[in-house]
């Protein structure tokens, strides 16, 4: 069984990076001697007798043989957890995690069967998380790291957080070093990829679904789970532009959206947990506040009733502070003021015309040209596409002067408005400072989007004039190598013109050929010499053109 242990090992070890032939035998023979002699001197402490037997035991060599992989595998040395706790015990605290704990449940059990069976566990496989903003993905991803690791299935407890964007690098090669950088930081764990249907847009979106493709099959990256999540229309189009890169993944979870009654379990049993007592008519709020959430545009799911809960504990801070405490209790008003201030913010500008263009940034990854030196010639046609697009995003710039001056016209407003009229009540009051607020939050996002719309712009047209002004420089190399190539055949004429001269007058006396020299003209012996103004007096030749 040794032998065994041995031979599985560095089976595993030959195709990682690092490899160190005879130096990891080495390693291997030292490690399996530190573990006897520690099993040895525990035998001592406990029985006060050593055996003298030279014997390696299975345990030493599988420890060693353990430890060498996960070092070249990658490992954080982070203890696991006590095989008495529960490993599902942080995915219980989740909610609607039930799928989710089940597809690890049966890959923990086929782990251990193949563990009795003697046999070779089966690849870990990757998998792809599907839902909406605030299901619970990302949450997901770094507790099953850590479970996946408790579990023995990882060597690892790490998580390396990404999105598809950030694996797109913004020059020929660059991409490449990218995914590998990452895939190198996440060895032995988790690499969680969001928002991975930008993989397939962009210049270079490509060639990091490529460079994925061949990582996931490499075994210096086989301890590497890849976790890819977005919206499940955008994934499923991005896992068809790749063929390759579909079929990598081996287990798919979906994330459904939440409904109304969904969230308020999940507040409720918050507080219950939190130990707070809920008033009369606080659930009933809450699902009347979720469900208009629910059909606005923007719903976060679990994020919007963190969202909630968050607020409701800021309003009752106010009312617990300013002398109006019951205990530890949500009052109506408490939620009414927490979920009113959040359909609020999301019904903002809800049917206002954008005063700004909004970028689809894959979209200007795509229009933008690409920095990398290829013959202009053939991308003077592209070159004018461009500069007409770039002139579609100059027709939203009229609207920066639009923010100027609405945003003129709003503080003259407010300092006008500064004064509360007589009779105006606290509630009206507070709402029309909110009101104020929003606005103001609005417009300078509307500035903010103006400054970036600059930004983008000015950055194409730097793009597009570097490309024209290396047009210009390659064609005016052409021209000067035209230039020469038409000096050089005309030189070439002359010369084959002298020789049909020399020819009709013959070779010198002893036989060899002429050639230019100063001058004149040296035979190929070198002993005969005949100037230019010789060869035209005797035989009328003007050999000099």
């Amino acid at each position: 069984q040794s032998v065994a242990i041995i031979e599985k090992g560095f089976k595993k070890l030959l195709p990682l990076k690092g490899f160190g032939n005879a130096r990891d035998v080495t390693k291997l023979y030292e490690s399996v001697l530190e573990n006897r002699a520690q099993r040895l001197s525990v035998e001592k402490a406990n029985d006060g007798a050593v055996s003298v037997d030279k014997i390696f035991l299975k345990e030493d060599i599988e420890t060693a043989m353990n430890l060498l992989i996960s070092a070249r595998m990658g490992t954080s040395g982070a203890p696991r957890r006590a095989a008495t706790d529960d490993p599902f015990a942080e995915l219980n605290k989740l909610y609607r995690m039930e799928t989710v704990k089940a597809k690890l449940q049966q890959l923990q059990r086929t782990y251990i069967v193949a563990k009795q069976d003697n046999e070779d566990p089966p690849p870990l496989g990757h998998f792809i998380f599907c839902g909406s903003p605030g299901t619970g993905k990302t949450t997901v991803a770094r507790v099953m790291a850590d479970i996946l690791f408790d579990l023995e299935l990882t060597t690892r407890k790490h998580v390396e957080e990404t999105t598809g964007l950030k694996l797109q690098g913004q020059y020929i090669g660059q991409t490449k070093k990218i995914v590998e950088d990452n895939l190198d930081r996440a060895k032995g764990g988790v690499l969680f990829i969001d928002e991975a249907y930008t993989l397939g847009q962009g210049n270079y979106g490509s060639e990091a679904c490529d460079t994925l493709v061949v990582a996931m099959t490499d075994p210096q990256y086989a301890g590497v789970v890849v976790v890819i999540a977005g919206y499940p229309q955008d994934i499923n189009e991005m896992l068809d532009s790749n063929a390759g890169l579909k079929s990598r993944f081996t287990h798919s979870l979906e994330f459904p959206d939440w409904e109304a009654n969904d969230c308020v379990e999940c507040f409720v049993e918050r507080a219950n947990i939190k130990t707070f007592e809920l008033a009369d008519g606080v659930v009933d709020i809450l699902r009347q506040g979720f469900e208009t959430l629910q059909a606005l545009e923007g719903f976060g799911n679990a994020r919007d009733v963190d969202a909630v809960w968050k607020a409701t504990n800021r309003y009752r801070a106010d009312r617990v502070v300013t002398g109006n405490a019951n205990g530890k209790r949500f009052e109506r008003s408490d939620l009414e003021q927490a979920v009113n201030e959040l359909i609020k913010g999301r019904s903002i500008g809800k049917g206002k015309k954008s005063m700004a263009k909004k970028f689809n940034l894959g979209q200007l990854m795509q229009e933008a040209p690409c920095m990398e030196m290829e013959d202009p010639s053939t991308k003077l046609k592209d070159t004018q596409v461009k500069m007409a697009s770039l002139e579609s995003f100059k027709e939203e710039a009229d609207f920066a002067e639009k923010i100027e001056d609405d945003e003129q016209a709003y503080e003259e407003a407010s300092n006008s408005d500064g004064i509360r009229d007589p009779g105006v009540s606290d509630e009206d009051w507070a709402e029309l400072q909110m009101e104020k607020e929003t606005e103001s939050k609005y417009l300078e996002q509307c500035l903010a989007e103006e400054a970036e719309r600059k930004r983008i712009e000015a950055e194409i047209e730097a793009q597009l004039r570097a490309k024209q002004l290396a047009k210009e420089a390659y064609e005016q190399k052409m021209r000067e190598l035209e230039r020469q190539r038409q000096l050089e055949a005309e030189r070439q004429r002359q010369r084959e013109k002298i020789q049909q001269k020399l020819r009709a007058i013959g070779n010198c006396p002893m036989g060899f050929k002429w050639s230019k020299c100063g001058s004149g003209w040296r035979c190929a012996g070198g002993s005969h010499f005949v100037s230019n103004a010789e060869l035209d007096k005797s035989f009328g030749y003007d050999l000099r053109s």
